[in-house]
């Protein structure tokens, strides 16, 4: 499974002095903005479940990537801040609140499903300030529950959740001595943590992440409790290779997607098959008619497409939105029934790529074409970059520039 952790955007909270806090603050101007440049980070990571704290600025940040997907969020009572909903400054003189409510949740944010736990009583029910050490037994439980039930899946989860339950959480997921909220820094706000996890290993694939945001709106990692003055919208002027000025299509594949490692064999079906169809084509046709492909192909779902027949070659044929060449649409649905195999003999499309000792494109070439169909140096070189088997070499300009290899 791929599991991401994602802390919530800067909240008024973390936007003043300790002794102007509230309970359950609403998000900052800036954090607003955070959460929307969040929602195509989101998007790309084609979560199959999402958990979310019931804090109001966790509610606030998902809440944009359910509007615009149609997508919705299960609540988590687990992933709230450490210490939970409380008044005051300072743990002894911390006064509990009750939290909000089940009908303010269900007006407010109708994309998040709540479970039995929530009632008009509110979720936190003044309970006292929480102590480190419930803080890590609660880390625990969570981080059983994700191995427990996702981690022999495919599934990719996200939880959306806070700063300093994170770092407790992350210490136990990375199996840290003692408790890991004392030997990590601080979450940036609407950072992206991932882990791939199974049920024999865990690896940190990427850590604290903040690359969907412009630079000067970051914040929540650095040495300042608050900000001070208002918040000026910026543009984002890193600079990019040249490929992607043509469009905001292509900076968002070159920021999100091109080079970061993928684990699910049906995100490695879609690459491989958007890369098919770039063959005669721009980069920027084959995104640009991507959600429809997507829409055409059920989601990429290896198993659907491999099933295939002449009934749904003739629908995708007749399909105007997807680029209709029967060779592609034929090479599609043989290399998904090859993953299919590689599957059920190497466990996943991933183990059987990481199996391979090749050494140079040459190498790759010959065995992808001695696998699959439709197969050339371009379309295999640019398959293996963009999903991290091979070095990616940016412009040196670029602000990705000797990154090179991103694994993760």
């Amino acid at each position: 499974m791929e599991l991401y952790i994602i802390r919530h955007a800067e909240s008024e909270n973390n936007a003043r002095p300790q002794e102007e806090r509230t309970d359950d603050p609403s998000l900052s101007a800036l954090g607003y903005r955070q959460a929307e440049y969040l929602v195509n980070r989101i998007r790309h990571l084609r979560p199959t479940r999402v958990f979310v704290s019931p804090f109001l600025r966790t509610l606030e940040t998902i809440a944009p990537y359910l509007r615009e997907t149609g997508k919705s969020a299960e609540a988590w009572i687990d992933l709230h801040e450490q210490g939970g909903v409380q008044a005051g400054v300072g743990n002894a003189n911390y006064e509990g609140r009750p939290g909000m409510k089940r009908s303010e949740i269900e007006r407010g944010f109708p994309g998040v499903r709540l479970g039995g736990e929530f009632d008009e009583e509110g979720w936190w029910k003044c309970r006292p300030w929480e102590d480190y050490d419930a803080a890590q037994v609660r880390a625990e439980r969570v981080a059983r529950r994700i191995h427990d039930e996702f981690g022999h899946t495919g599934e990719c989860v996200v939880l959306v959740s806070h700063g300093a339950f994170m770092r407790f959480l992350v210490g136990v997921i990375l199996d840290t001595p003692g408790m890991g909220h004392d030997r990590m820094d601080w979450f940036a706000n609407t950072a992206v943590t991932r882990f791939i996890i199974t049920p024999t290993y865990t690896h940190l694939a990427l850590m604290n992440c903040v690359r969907h945001l412009p630079e000067t709106w970051i914040t929540g990692a650095d040495n300042h409790p608050y900000r001070t003055g208002e918040f000026v919208e910026e543009t984002d002027d890193r600079k990019r290779c040249a490929w992607t000025h043509k469009d905001p299509i292509l900076a968002a594949y070159h920021d999100d997607e091109y080079g970061f490692p993928l684990s699910r064999d049906d995100d490695f079906f879609e690459r491989l098959v958007l890369e098919i169809n770039q063959a005669g084509l721009s980069w920027l046709t084959v995104l640009k008619k991507r959600k429809a492909l997507r829409e055409a192909f059920e989601g990429f779902d290896v198993d659907r497409v491999a099933a295939y027949g002449d009934e749904d070659r003739a629908r995708l044929l007749g399909d105007a939105g997807i680029i209709r060449n029967r060779l592609k649409i034929d090479a599609a649905i043989h290399n998904a029934r090859v993953i299919r195999e590689i599957r059920a003999e190497h466990g996943s499309f991933a183990a059987w790529l990481d199996g391979q000792t090749c050494t140079s494109l040459d190498e790759w070439v010959a065995v992808f074409r001695k696998t699959f169909r439709f197969m050339g140096p371009e379309i295999v070189g640019e398959f293996l970059m963009s999903t991290g088997y091979l070095p990616i070499h940016h412009d040196p300009e670029c602000f990705l520039a000797g990154e090179g290899h991103r694994v993760g």
